[in-house]
């Protein structure tokens, strides 16, 4: 990935703040932009929008994520141009429809649309809408422009004391790390153990050998932008093979992860049906288009060994494979679903960069990945009450317990059915699990992440507290890894 690429988001960020505020159509349908504007207005009173993608201020049928963003500097042919538009809308689409889920039943919106009819109007307005705006000169800059990301870091909260924080922070880091490190390197059947091991098992896999995996990623990418977009069927299938083996030390109810299920007052972790929550998102690999699948899965607390700071209601992993453009595995990477501890496990297909020394702790990487995952399942172990992955591996000892668990699409976590037959997302609408606060804003504030230890959603992961780094920062591999 070229330095220039990596810029100029930021750059454009930067001139966005500079230009002019608006950018207008005088062609543009008048029903269908008063129709986006009442929708809007009842998404934003009821309080039900989406995070994870960002809205485009001027172009209300299309969002943007920070993948999408980084596309747009590369863009040159109107095939290209047209496909990333077609990709930005169907974000759009997927997010009106989860926010008009959520609606309450009695906003008119909500009241007297089916969703059938929804997606219809969605289609029908947003194709009127864009073929309106491009007769407009200057429309391609403003995508350019408006599609750039926000952080999610607060700068303010930074000013006075960020670096003075940041010492102290460094040490914890390095401190925790550690412990990792320590976990890492003792052989699986002498980890500690605080109850007993359960492994949960995924759903029987699909065969998908390293040939299929590769025709089925050159498949996927024969579009204008060589980008791996894969059917729904096609991501369900791999979502399947490549699932891992989860062995959780389960010393309370605390430790069981399990469905999410939404209460009028807020939510409840069903333990009775262990489930896993996937989707997929993009990063720049070897200067390519590379897919990544993500497995979510969540507990009721954080609790027993934990940090007494970090302790509180919700908890939950994120575990992410990638996949290089032939289909072959060159990393996995994972968090708390706070953003905190994130860490890399590569392949030897990757090679660390050298790092200059500075107060930002860098990159963790406590091991490898197994080299012959996924010919073989891989399994991870999960420690007790903090559930931090201590070790990974493709053979080990039984587990004293067996149970199985769901694939289930992460989109469920963002419209849950209520006993009163309204939905609701387990996220507000900035990205914040609700009802996941800890006390470590009182302490961690000047780090300028807003509830910082709270659970977070999809696209709204800050990884670290000095410097500015998300999960799904497109080059955050290619700034960190290089082929040997």
């Amino acid at each position: 990935m070229t330095v220039a690429r990596r810029l100029l988001p930021v750059l454009l960020l930067l001139l966005s703040a500079c230009a002019s505020p608006v950018w207008r159509s005088p062609d543009r349908p008048a029903a269908c932009v008063d129709w986006y504007a009442q929708l809007d207005g009842a998404i934003r009173a009821a309080a039900t929008g989406y995070a994870p993608y960002h809205r485009l201020p001027d172009f209300p049928y299309l969002r943007s994520d920070r993948f999408l963003a980084s596309l747009t500097p590369s863009l040159a042919t109107d095939e290209q141009w047209t496909f990333w538009q077609e990709l930005a809308n169907r974000r759009d689409l997927e997010a009106r429809i989860l926010e008009w889920r959520n609606l309450p039943l009695a906003v008119p919106q909500r009241r007297e649309l089916t969703e059938t009819g929804l997606r219809r109007q969605l289609d029908r307005c947003s194709a009127q809408l864009l073929a309106a705006d491009r007769r407009q000169s200057g429309f391609r800059e403003a995508l350019r422009q408006q599609a750039v990301v926000p952080d999610d870091y607060r700068t303010l909260y930074r000013f006075p004391l960020y670096p003075l924080a940041a010492v102290p922070v460094s040490l914890l880091t390095e401190r925790a790390r550690d412990d990792f490190r320590r976990w890492f390197a003792t052989p699986w059947d002498r980890l500690p153990v605080q109850g007993q091991l359960v492994r949960f098992s995924p759903p029987p896999r699909p065969r998908l050998s390293a040939a299929a995996r590769r025709r089925l990623l050159q498949r996927m990418a024969a579009n204008p932008l060589a980008l791996p977009v894969p059917t729904p069927d096609e991501a369900a299938r791999l979502f399947a093979a490549l699932a891992p083996e989860l062995v959780v030390d389960v010393a309370a109810d605390f430790d069981r992860f399990g469905a999410v299920a939404g209460e009028e007052d807020g939510w409840r972790i069903r333990t009775d049906q262990p489930t896993v929550y996937h989707y997929l998102s993009w990063t720049w690999l070897d200067g390519h288009p590379a897919l990544q699948l993500n497995y979510s899965l969540w507990f009721s607390a954080r609790a027993g060994s934990a940090p007494r700071i970090e302790q509180g209601p919700l908890d939950g992993l994120t575990l992410r494979i990638t996949l290089d453009r032939t289909g072959e595995v060159r990393l996995m990477d994972g968090m708390n679903n706070c953003g905190c501890y994130h860490f890399f496990l590569p392949t030897a297909a990757l090679v660390p960069r050298e790092r200059s020394p500075v107060l930002a702790p860098g990159p963790f990487i406590p091991a490898s990945l197994p080299a012959d995952f996924p010919r073989q399942p891989l399994l991870i172990r999960i420690s007790s009450g903090w559930h931090q992955v201590q070790q990974v591996a493709t053979d080990a000892p039984p587990a004293a317990g067996q149970r199985s668990y769901r694939l289930r699409p992460y989109t469920d976590l963002e419209s849950l059915p209520l006993p009163s037959g309204r939905f609701v997302s387990l996220f507000r609408p900035d990205g914040i699990a609700r009802h996941s606060g800890r006390i470590e804003p009182l302490l961690l504030f000047p780090m300028g992440v807003a509830d910082v230890g709270s659970m977070r959603q999809r696209g709204h992961h800050p990884i670290v507290l000095i410097g500015r780094e998300h999960f799904d920062s497109p080059d955050l591999l290619e700034r960190h890894f290089c082929q040997p």
